[in-house]
C-alpha cells in the first residue's frame, strides 16, 4: 500500500514537473516573440480621408493621428493635417500642436506660438489646453503673452470676454 501510494505521489511529481517545464518553455517563447510583435493599427476607413480632404476637422486630426502612429518617420505629413485640423478650430489639434511648439518636438521651440494655441483651445474649454495655458501664462512676459494673443486672434477668434489666466490667477 505504502509502495502504491508512493508510485501514485511519484505520478504526480513528474506529471507537475513536466507541467513546470511546459510552462516555461512557453513563456520562454513567448517572450522572444515580444520583440517581433508590433501593434496593429488598422486602416482609416476612406470616408474619414474624404471627409479630412473635404475639410472636416476632427477627421483631419484623426488623420494626422494615424499618420503618427504608422508613419513616425514623416512629420511634415502629420504636423500639415494637425495644422489644418488647428487652423479650422478643433481644439484638440490646437492642444496638440500647442504642446508640440512647447517642446520643440518637429517644430522649433516656442512657447509664444505654443501660448497661442492653447489660448483658442482654452477658449472652447479643452481642459487640457486651460491647464497648459494656466502654466505658461506664469513663464511668459507681458509682452510675449501679448504677442500670443495677437497670434491666436490672427489663426481663429478669441472670445473678447476671455480673461487673461495671469489676471485671473492673481486676484485668488
Amino acid at each position: 500500500m505504502i509502495h502504491r501510494i508512493a508510485g501514485i505521489e511519484s505520478d504526480r511529481m513528474n506529471r507537475c514537473h513536466f507541467a513546470a517545464f511546459a510552462l516555461v518553455l512557453a513563456l520562454a517563447v513567448c517572450a522572444d516573440r515580444d520583440e517581433d510583435l508590433a501593434p496593429v493599427i488598422p486602416p482609416l476607413p476612406a470616408e474619414t480621408v474624404q471627409r479630412a480632404e473635404a475639410g472636416d476637422a476632427a477627421a483631419q486630426f484623426k488623420l494626422a493621428e494615424h499618420y503618427l502612429a504608422t508613419e513616425p518617420d514623416d512629420p511634415a505629413r502629420v504636423l500639415g493635417w494637425l495644422r489644418e485640423s488647428a487652423r479650422r478650430g478643433y481644439p484638440l489639434a490646437q492642444t496638440s500642436l500647442g504642446v508640440l511648439y512647447l517642446n520643440g518636438d518637429g517644430v522649433p521651440l516656442d512657447q509664444v506660438e505654443a501660448y497661442a494655441w492653447f489660448t483658442l483651445a482654452a477658449d472652447q474649454g479643452e481642459p487640457g489646453a486651460l491647464e497648459a495655458e494656466a502654466a505658461l501664462s506664469i513663464e511668459l512676459s507681458e509682452e510675449e503673452l501679448t504677442r500670443a494673443k495677437e497670434l491666436a486672434t490672427r489663426y481663429g477668434v478669441v472670445s473678447p470676454n476671455r480673461r487673461n489666466f495671469r489676471t485671473v490667477s492673481r486676484c485668488y
